[in-house]
């Protein structure tokens, strides 16, 4: 099953996209946000997309947002319901304003019915459905013309490891581009165009996001998107990057117990992330953890394929009093003032 929305909400939602008023959309700065974003940006044009590393509203974003009056406000890929106070706030300083949350994580609320808010999770707790593939089938149920987006959606859907829970996206895909996805979907040039998105994110941060929006609205297919010079370029320095951060994991990782690793990096990017899906790949029965120094302390992620934990309730509970982290199942991150605080409690939740 792939369609976790009503057809009614998928009418809600097309409404709000046509809406004549000042569109604003938020998106998650990852492959799936983006792919999500880009969809949307090339059937509804005019409206202003920003980019976010997560959820959290800063008062000085949230001012900005008051100040643009927007009459229409859709966050994808964000659990926007985690910040409730300044969706409260921004709703009373903005009267009339219009709002949806198209999101796949852990959600702490059902914003419906004032605010359009479609999660897969409503309907079955720990399904895994990435946001480009809900966005994906909401505009084919607009009756839209959308199967020459159907690549942007499987990079979504792969960028996010969602593949399980996507098969027959995946499987129509493979029909409709099958020189995309002709080897596994890990080997795939579909993953090529995951790793450009992450590394010209990795190393230019929210306007990297920016830049591979722009290219994937504005090409006419893959092999623009794939033929982009400034993304290339953006590509191949992060591999000489990634190939500095990643070499000594072997000797230097510390294994706290026999199925969690810890494994510090230090570079000027935000890599965490990257490097840990790289590792967390290739050893899935372990729980990897790749910390960087960061001004608030230490920025982590985790990966666990075959755990069988949560490792986003896990993280939750064990930055309580030192920072805020969350996630996924298989995949979480966060910020901590104290590591070894951090890693005490994290070993303990994850027996």
């Amino acid at each position: 099953m792939e369609k976790w929305f009503s057809e009614e909400e998928s009418a809600s939602l097309k409404a709000l996209l046509e809406d004549g008023g000042r569109r604003i959309i938020l998106y998650h700065a990852d492959p799936d946000g983006v792919c999500s974003a880009a969809m949307i940006a090339k059937l509804f044009p005019g409206a202003e997309f920003i980019p976010r590393k997560g959820p959290g509203i800063t008062e000085g974003f949230l001012q900005l947002l008051i100040e643009k009056k927007p009459d229409v406000l859709l966050a994808l890929d964000l659990p926007l319901d985690q910040e409730i106070k300044a969706i409260r706030r921004l709703r009373k300083e903005v009267p009339g304003i219009r709002m949806s949350i198209i999101d796949h994580h852990i959600f702490e609320r059902n914003m419906n019915p004032g605010i359009l808010h479609v999660n897969p999770r409503f309907h079955k707790p720990g399904v895994y459905v990435p946001a480009a593939c809900i966005i994906y089938r909401m505009l084919e149920a607009m009756k839209i013309e959308v199967k020459p987006m159907l690549w942007m959606a499987a990079v979504g859907v792969i960028g996010d490891m969602g593949e399980k829970w996507c098969g027959k996206l995946i499987s129509e895909a493979k029909r409709e581009f099958p020189y995309l996805l002709r080897k596994g979907t890990r080997e795939s040039r579909i993953m090529d165009a995951v790793e450009t998105i992450s590394a010209a994110i990795t190393m230019n941060g929210l306007k990297g996001s920016g830049a591979c929006l722009k290219a994937l609205k504005e090409g006419e297919g893959f092999e623009d998107f794939a033929g982009n010079s400034k993304l290339s370029k953006l590509r191949k320095d992060f591999h000489e990057e990634f190939a500095f951060v990643t070499g000594g994991f072997q000797k230097e990782h510390i294994e706290h117990t026999k199925k969690i690793w810890s494994y510090e990096i230090r570079s000027a990017y935000s890599i965490t992330s990257m490097v840990a899906n790289h590792f967390g790949l290739e050893f899935p029965d372990r729980i990897i953890i790749i910390r960087k120094v960061n001004p608030q302390g230490w920025k982590f992620s985790v990966r666990g394929h075959n755990t069988k934990l949560n490792l986003g309730d896990i993280v939750k509970k064990s930055v309580k009093g030192l920072g805020s982290g969350g996630g996924h199942e298989k995949a979480a991150a966060g910020i901590v003032s104290d590591w070894d605080k951090f890693i005490a409690r994290f070993i303990k939740n994850a027996k």
